[in-house]
């Protein structure tokens, strides 16, 4: 299955009623500050209310959001990661507002079967393949490992066990009393506390479950005092929402064993060996993920100038990694980058902003790059 037709199947896949299509957000937004985007729901949210917990409407919405997980990077890079990869909605992120908790099962049931529905009934996903997580229940302090210190019980997820209509048996849902299924976050402004379910997906090519998506119910308001999260209370509105990695999805109905396999992403790695005249497809590979990282900045915020400095702070390791590369190959990022970049957008026409202004791009790119080049000269 190719990239674009993945895409067009989850967008075109039944939604949340009232659920409206909305366009991904910036890389850079004040939903994460200090940081790039790294998740879904948070930056529409936020843009449309200025805070997460007393919006004074339904909001009810679909898009597909480019994400940034600095935390995956590594010198040696596994094969399941990506710096940058795609993660989008199934049946729309709903946001309510004063519902019942007759509704909050309603809608967490909705939620839950689509994502199955997709899974299974459109991409023909195996159910006895899946490995699902849930909270067991228990203390909130002991779930957080001591992070949060209020005595509040909370009961074992309600909602999960809907997905054994989906022919998924009780042994493939897998208890737990972490913060892997507590959704539990000290975020400013304040964010609902919820359910969280981590979907697995068994191959024959790995030998660990894939994880290929999550599904969040959040229903509690955190109280504070003093900065402090001191309680937990029922939160008059409800989040509910899931969402998959659109690569991830890729490598199982492509029966592949590497994200980077994918239609959007490989044809870069090729021509870059073809260029550098390398075999070395992990070098060649790592090197473009950086350069897809980069351009997708530079194409969103126009100049570096304007990121954080908290944020180009995360960049440097990548900035390094991608200069020795460029070393090791010989290849002439100032000569040869714009042309990559062109490649880039043209393999992922969803994002038409990749090709805008490509020459200012290149440029901003290149000496961006370029003051890497004589940080590391003037250190040695």
């Amino acid at each position: 299955m190719k990239y674009l037709e993945l895409r067009n199947k989850i967008e075109n896949f039944s939604k949340y009623s009232g659920v409206q299509k909305i366009p991904r957000s910036l890389i850079v937004n004040k939903g994460f500050p200090g940081n790039f985007n790294i998740s879904f729901g948070e930056a529409p949210f936020l843009e449309k209310f200025g805070n997460y917990l007393d919006n004074s409407e339904a909001y009810n919405f679909s898009t597909i959001q480019q994400v940034i997980r600095v935390n995956d990077f590594n010198d040696a890079m596994d094969d399941i990661h990506l710096l940058l990869f795609d993660m989008a909605d199934v049946s729309g992120f709903v946001g309510g507002k004063d519902v019942t908790d007759e509704q909050r099962k309603d809608i967490a049931d909705f939620t839950i079967r689509k994502i199955f529905e997709f899974l299974i009934n459109e991409l023909g996903l195996e159910p006895q393949r899946f490995v699902i997580s849930y909270l067991s229940g228990g203390k909130a302090e002991e779930i957080t490992a001591g992070k949060y210190k209020f005595d509040k019980n909370l009961e074992a997820d309600p909602f999960i066990k809907i997905a054994k209509e989906f022919g998924i048996n009780d042994e493939q849902f897998i208890p737990d009393q972490t913060r892997t299924t507590l959704l539990a976050l000290n975020f400013t402004p304040p964010v609902a506390w919820g359910y969280r379910n981590e979907i697995l997906y068994k191959t024959d090519n790995l030998d660990e479950p894939l994880d290929i998506a999550s599904i969040e119910n959040l229903l509690w308001r955190p109280i504070y005092k003093d900065g402090t999260i001191v309680d937990l209370v029922h939160w008059e509105n409800f989040w509910s929402f899931s969402v998959v990695g659109i690569e991830r999805l890729l490598m199982l109905v492509n029966n592949s064993d590497k994200a980077y396999e994918v239609d959007h992403i490989m044809p870069l790695i090729t021509k870059f060996s073809e260029i550098t005249n390398s075999s070395d497809i992990q070098l060649c590979r790592i090197t473009m993920e950086l350069l897809r990282v980069f351009h997708r900045i530079v194409s969103d915020m126009k100049t570096f100038s304007v990121v954080s400095d908290s944020r180009k702070e995360k960049l440097i390791p990548f900035r390094r990694k991608f200069l020795q590369n460029c070393e090791k190959l010989g290849f002439d990022y100032a000569r040869g980058l714009k042309e990559l970049l062109i490649f880039n957008a043209e393999l992922q026409p969803c994002y038409p902003e990749l090709l805008l202004n490509i020459d200012a791009q290149a440029n901003e790119l290149i000496e961006w790059i370029g003051r890497g080049q004589i940080l590391i000269k003037n250190k040695k």
